[in-house]
């Protein structure tokens, strides 16, 4: 979650298994394209660290690459 401005009530249960909504705010002095080409890098990385594995798991239960990431994320 990336809030560029203000605050905001965020459930973010999926992805932390917190039950209860979470008060969270906007960082202050971020550039953003800056955290923007951050994020991207690490998502980048993360894709390459675990194309293998992905395959693998496709290969196995007969999907996708897209449908093992979406299914069981990236991790």
């Amino acid at each position: 979650m990336l809030i560029l401005a203000g605050t905001a009530i965020v459930n973010e249960a999926i992805l932390t298994g917190e039950s209860t909504p979470q008060w969270k705010s906007a960082k202050t002095n971020l550039n953003v394209e800056q955290v923007f080409f951050s994020i991207a890098t690490d998502i980048k990385q993360r894709l390459t660290e675990t194309d293998t594995k992905a395959e693998g798991l496709a290969e196995k239960y007969k999907k996708t690459v897209a449908q093992v990431v979406l299914r069981w994320g990236i991790q």
